[in-house]
């Protein structure tokens, strides 16, 4: 809960976009309602015809890529630094101090 309180203090600070943001002949309130549409929506099929389905499929590959060697690596440092089991013993503190009467649930 604090940390939704502290995201959502800092959200009231950056309600308006920087300085020179938008160029100034252009209201962005005024173009967010008049931007054009999609001219139409795509079959599944008509999707995969335009290549566009293809990459965004590599994207998400490489990010879920990413994601797991972030993960793995993590992982792997925390056991050669030693702190792997500390971190463990944190999660596992914490844990029981949300819980009320701690201790492991019966599921």
């Amino acid at each position: 809960m604090h940390g939704y309180s502290v995201l959502s203090g800092t959200g009231l600070l950056f309600r308006d976009p920087p300085a020179n943001w938008w160029s100034p002949h252009v209201d962005p309130r005024v173009w967010a309602v008049c931007a054009p549409r999609a001219v139409r929506k795509y079959s599944a099929g008509e999707a995969v015809h335009t290549g566009v389905l293809a990459l965004m499929y590599l994207i998400l590959f490489c990010a879920s890529a990413v994601s797991l060697f972030d993960v793995t690596f993590f992982a792997l440092l925390g056991d050669q630094l030693g702190t792997g089991l500390a971190v463990g013993h944190r999660a596992a503190a914490r844990d029981e101090r949300r819980r009320p009467g701690g201790g492991i649930r019966n599921i």
